[in-house]
């Protein structure tokens, strides 16, 4: 049954705008607040502005580290209490079984188009693990953490924080959190709106993949994308300092980024296309498999595809049962020429049996994919509809 949905004005942090509420969200919201529709004093409104829950954008371009970043941090006592949800392009979880500091915390995963879940299924979640939360059915929360897929723009995830009534009653936009690529920066700036938006929102910058490149020519690039915001290496960076930046601040960044904002307020889309297609230029190709795969054929196909499509093999990342170790997957990923080394788990995340593999591509070239991953993986079917 499709919602029901009433016209309302809201004011944005931005500008002046109209909104369309679902009936259903409007009733959710009128639940939340003590008392029904009873009108609420000043110091009621006070103390529910500061009972908000801070929320921290982890962002960055695809392969720069996110989720191996917030796998250590997560183990840090200081990361205690804190909600995780994992939004990943393409219609296979990966990412979701490779979390591995979960543990009791409260934590949801997402597949899909970033700009069509961030203002449904992510806001849903948020608001499903709070009121699991309050209702004592779920882990209890202080804040949350939100890793983006590395193809989003993340104004529309910030402008859901700044402008939906029910996400201001009960969230406050914290920081926006970066990582970059010392390696693969460059590139992704050059050729990726996306990767200069990431950038120009953040209140922090984090270095990654420092022992594979000079980290100096990347910094002094962003420091003119983003002068403002600080700069931490990867493995300096701490969960006290991720979550020690104060209220998201708007007047602190570059000018365009309130026109990002202001855009993303008045430019929500209806759109309907695949789970596995971004923009025009870039796929994400899922694949599955039941049976074990041979290693020696696991690393030649990868090898296939890094010479083939080079800089546009934007990111390669699955869980693999190899012949060689039955019962237990392998960790693989690629971003364009690097392999990182793959890295044996001693089990299979819950639900996640078989393997899984998603390739994403960029160029004319990458509608041969499948093609050439037939050759090499018969084992491996296509799940989902790539463009």
């Amino acid at each position: 049954m499709r919602p029901r949905w009433r016209r309302r004005w809201t004011r944005s942090p931005i500008t002046w705008r109209r909104i369309w509420t679902c009936r259903a969200c409007s009733r959710w919201r009128a639940d939340l607040r003590a008392g029904g529709g009873a009108a609420t004093d000043g110091r009621e409104q006070e103390t529910r502005m500061t009972d908000r829950i801070p929320v921290t954008i982890l962002t960055g371009f695809l392969g720069a580290g996110k989720t191996t970043l917030l796998n250590r941090l997560m183990t840090e006592p200081g990361f205690g209490d804190t909600a995780v949800i994992v939004n990943e392009f393409g219609a296979v979880d990966v990412d979701g079984g490779l979390m591995e500091g979960v543990g009791d915390r409260a934590f949801a995963s997402s597949t899909g188009c970033i700009c069509c879940t961030v203002s449904g299924d992510v806001r849903l979640t948020l608001l499903r693990l709070k009121d699991e939360a309050d209702s004592g059915k779920g882990p209890a929360f202080s804040r949350v953490v939100i890793e983006t897929t590395g193809l989003a723009d993340p104004a529309p995830v910030m402008q859901t924080f700044m402008t939906n009534d029910i996400m201001l009653d009960n969230f406050v936009l914290n920081g926006v959190v970066t990582v970059v690529d010392a390696a693969n920066a460059t590139e992704a700036l050059d050729r990726y709106d996306e990767a200069r938006r990431q950038v120009g929102v953040a209140d922090l910058l984090v270095i990654s993949k420092t022992d594979l490149a000079d980290p100096a020519p990347v910094v002094e690039r962003l420091t003119k994308l983003a002068p403002n915001a600080g700069v931490v290496t990867a493995v300096d960076l701490t969960a006290e300092r991720l979550f020690s930046i104060a209220a998201y601040d708007v007047a602190g960044k570059p000018p365009v980024v309130a026109e990002w904002l202001r855009f993303a307020s008045t430019g929500h889309h209806h759109h309907h296309h695949s789970a596995n297609h971004h923009g025009g230029s870039v796929t994400a190709f899922c694949f599955m498999a039941d049976q074990p795969i041979e290693a020696s054929v696991m690393q030649m196909a990868i090898g296939a595809l890094q010479s083939t499509y080079g800089p546009d093999l934007l990111r390669l990342k699955g869980l693999v049962e190899l012949q060689e170790l039955p019962g237990r997957p392998t960790v693989f990923h690629a971003v364009q020429h690097i392999l990182s080394p793959p890295r044996s788990l001693p089990g299979w995340p819950e639900g996640m049996a078989g393997s899984r593999l998603v390739i994403i591509a960029a160029g004319p070239g990458r509608n041969q994919l499948p093609a050439m991953m037939a050759s090499f993986l018969p084992e491996m079917r296509q799940v989902g509809e790539g463009w």
